[in-house]
């Protein structure tokens, strides 16, 4: 880790007292030890030499000077002249960072500045905490003219952390409920960079013989922040009241420490009293009766709790006081002046309570804010980030409403590569889908418009071309492509001018790529072939420029790794390319996912009775799927098993075949024995219920590079029937773990069908065998033989 160049940037903090220079303390020796760690000090008042220089540890130090904010901007955010900017863009060319680590989100322009100046360059930016909730909450106590300040600090803090959280950076946080606020208050959509990294306790030296003989509640903190002095407005107006008379005539006082003590603070009360500034906070700590907390507006998480529950002292803290510390059950927590007065009574008079709060809280934060742990979290995060590798994947077309098994298999890598460190996001066009932005699954999805380089291509044509194997070409998704930064590996699931489109783009800027054969290339029938050409049979194709401009039919040539679904495309593309890095790599389903508990009452909802044995097709409904062969099965089968049902799922692509389905349905009188459903929402309950309350898969097609749904009758303990020209049939046993029938062929099908419903030890043999077939295609299985191959893409 130490050959890891990093520049740590913060304000000076060595030589410094309070909660968040304790924080800078952690890590900055934490990142010292681990890393070739330089330092940048912000300097944003005044600052000896000497308090400068006691940050230098055998590494480089830097300062760079603030100047005032904009009007227009935030005052807590930090501005920078260009001379400033200049003499730091030259450290940063002439060290060549790894890693900028910023101590405070209000550092984000410098951060702004290295992305530009070292592109590759990861930015870290420990929030610590929100300054706008601060200034909201300050605001909300004190809506007056006088207070407007807080008003349109709020306003101005909000517009740039809105900013702020959705760039590409890496955000730190101290607890999971400010994380969760951001991702929810300003829609962070890539959350995979945000992440949780708690205070630490650092070990408390304590001079035992330090006596205070005075019984005392105590109230610390820097007495003039926003945050403390609301708190401490609350104590005196709210909580004293309640407590006065218990206070006066038990002789307890309450000790108000700490620097920076305002005219609010020297007021007189009765057993209040104002100690100020000490050189030891610890001593007052450990003499306390308790340390209360009474804040009634955010300010971060509260390392000063952690300090107080190390010491095994009482705490009685508000909820706002104890936000994301996991506290809860811990010490003693209110919000209301009538239950804070109980707690704190409590304590004072029940010694046993007292002792074992103050246990439960001491080992609680050992375990969980001690420096070994957060600093073991800290550089698996930088791990993480520094390892993190930014995919595109680029398949024709992505959307919901036409999904298919492509679909499946590019969400499930997109997903399941996360936990290598590697960020997906999918770039496709917006063919049956008019969100140019998108996420799906967590997956950012970008789309972009496209044409067919066709003349004379009527509408109907454009639309059969949008459903099946359109070759189309994108100019904006082009220009996406090369403005894009930090690109470390494309990978195609299409191929022609789009694949195209990114061979030209890697070619340029020297990216690789891969690709994934879905559709066929080699392994295609005849009939498919001539579908796929229908639509552009009178019209004239100019495409076949921007083929050779971009390199179109060099897309295999250049790849640096080509995956196949079958083993005959694999063996076809070997033989074309004997040098090639070239893979088998069946599709993967997450087999967890079928192991739901069942829907009754689906059939009941889908008018089909609970006695049928049903037959299942799930496959979109198109002539290359082959539906109406099971439906002339199933009518040939009906007068001898009048029990049986045929469900069909999936979205419509060919309109014509569907009315082709139910015309056939409606002449051969099978309304009763046939149900289609073209709605359901890919890996959707309601579409898994279709696998678990039925009896049997069909895979009919007449063309499947693979045939994902075969894995997902598996998964659902379906025993399968198949079409022999599928590619899983690659990894089928014939009548082991499915029936494998003859392509088209009606009464081989229907043998296959009839031996399904005859014979139940057949069923149940094809089950059990199945059942632990599948589980060798579990996406976490085949997902990692994916990132091996990525791994030596990008070597």
């Amino acid at each position: 880790m130490k050959t890891l160049k990093l520049l740590y940037i913060d304000v000076p903090f060595l030589g410094f007292n309070g909660g968040d220079k304790n924080r800078s303390k952690f890590l900055y020796k934490s990142l010292l030890q681990n890393y070739n760690t330089d330092i940048l000090l912000v300097k944003n008042g005044d600052y000896s030499k000497q308090e400068i220089l006691s940050h230098k540890k055998e590494n480089k130090i830097f300062t760079i000077n603030t100047i005032k904010q904009d009007f227009y901007k935030a005052s807590a955010i930090y501005n920078f002249d260009t001379k400033e900017l200049e003499n730091f863009k030259n450290t940063l060319l002439e060290n060549e960072y790894d890693i900028c680590f910023f101590r405070f989100a209000s550092t984000s322009k410098l951060a702004d500045f290295v992305k530009k100046t070292l592109p590759s360059c990861k930015i870290i930016i420990d929030v610590d905490m929100l300054f706008s909730q601060i200034s909201k909450e300050a605001w909300n106590q004190n809506k007056s003219l006088k207070n407007r300040y807080h008003f349109f600090e709020y306003q101005k803090l909000s517009f740039f952390e809105k900013q702020l959280f959705n760039k590409n950076y890496n955000f730190l946080y101290t607890n999971k409920n400010e994380l969760e606020l951001v991702k929810n208050k300003y829609k962070v959509s890539n959350d995979d960079n945000h992440f949780v990294l708690p205070n630490v306790i650092n070990e408390i030296n304590t001079k035992e013989d330090e006596r205070i003989n005075e019984k005392y509640i105590l109230f610390y903190g820097v007495l003039n922040s926003t945050a403390n002095i609301s708190a401490y407005k609350y104590l005196v107006e709210k909580i004293y009241p309640l407590l006065k008379s218990f206070l006066i005539s038990s002789d307890i006082k309450i000790y108000i420490v700490g620097k920076n003590a305002t005219k609010l603070h020297k007021q007189k009360y009765e057993n209040i009293e104002l100690i100020g500034e000490v050189s030891d906070v610890t001593k007052y700590i450990k003499n306390s009766l308790l340390v209360l907390f009474p804040l009634t507006i955010a300010s971060g998480t509260l390392t000063r709790i952690l300090e107080v529950a190390y010491l095994k002292k009482s705490i009685v803290a508000t909820s706002r006081a104890a936000n994301g510390l996991d506290l809860e059950g811990k010490i003693f927590i209110a919000n209301k002046e009538e239950e804070i007065v109980k707690d704190i009574l409590t304590i004072c008079q029940d010694e046993k309570i007292k002792e074992k709060y103050e246990n439960i809280a001491y080992d609680f934060v050992q375990e969980n804010y001690s420096v070994l742990k957060v600093e073991e979290k800290m550089n698996k995060i930088i791990k993480t980030l520094i390892n993190k590798k930014n995919i595109l994947h680029i398949p024709r077309r992505f959307t919901t409403s036409h999904w298919g098994g492509t679909e499946n298999v590019v969400l499930s890598i997109a997903n399941g590569l996360k936990k290598y460190g590697m960020n997906s996001k999918i770039v496709t066009t917006n063919i049956l889908c008019d969100k140019y932005d998108d996420e799906i699954n967590s997956i950012k999805i970008k789309r972009f418009n496209y044409f067919y380089p066709y003349f004379n291509l009527s509408n109907e044509s454009k639309t059969s071309l949008d459903l099946v194997g359109g070759n189309l070409f994108s100019w904006s998704m082009l220009y996406y492509l090369f403005f894009q930064k930090n690109i470390d590996l494309i990978h195609l699931h299409t191929a022609k001018r789009m694949g195209s489109i990114a061979r030209f783009i890697c070619k340029i800027k020297k990216i690789p790529y891969i690709v994934t054969i879905h559709g066929g290339v080699y392994d295609v029938c005849d009939d498919e072939t001539r579908n796929r050409m229908k639509p552009t049979k009178n019209s004239f194709e100019w495409g076949k420029v921007l083929g050779l401009l971009f390199g179109s039919r060099k897309v295999y040539d250049d790849a640096n790794s080509i995956i196949t679904l079958n083993k005959n495309e694999y063996e076809s593309i070997k033989q074309n390319y004997p040098n090639k890095d070239i893979h088998l790599l069946p599709n993967s389903i997450n087999v967890s996912n079928f192991r739901i508990q069942k829907d009754s009452t689906f059939r009941k909802r889908h008018n089909i009775e609970e006695d049928k044995f049903v037959f299942l097709i799930s496959a979109r409904i198109d002539r290359q799927k082959n539906q109406l062969l099971v439906l002339k099965a199933l009518k040939k089968l009906l007068p001898t098993h009048t029990n049986i049902h045929l469900l069909i799922v999936g979205n419509i692509t060919d309109s014509s075949y569907f009315n082709e389905l139910n015309d056939y349905i409606k002449n051969q009188e099978l309304q009763t024995n046939v149900t289609i459903i073209t709605d359901l929402k890919p890996n959707s309950k309601e579409l898994i219920n279709a696998y678990i309350n039925s009896n049997s898969f069909i895979l009919p097609s007449r063309h499947e590079p693979f045939g994902i749904v075969g894995l997902e009758a598996w998964a659902s303990s379906l025993p399968l029937i198949i079409s022999n020209v599928s590619g899983m049939c690659n990894i089928i046993e014939d009548k082991q773990n499915a029936l494998v029938f003859t392509d088209n062929d009606k009464e081989s099908l229907l043998s296959k069908m009839n031996e399904i419903i005859s014979n139940k030890d057949l069923r149940n043999k094809l089950i059990s065998n199945a059942n632990k077939e599948v589980e060798k295609y579990d996406h976490n299985i085949v997902n990692h033989t994916l990132f091996e191959i990525y791994k030596n893409v990008m070597v």
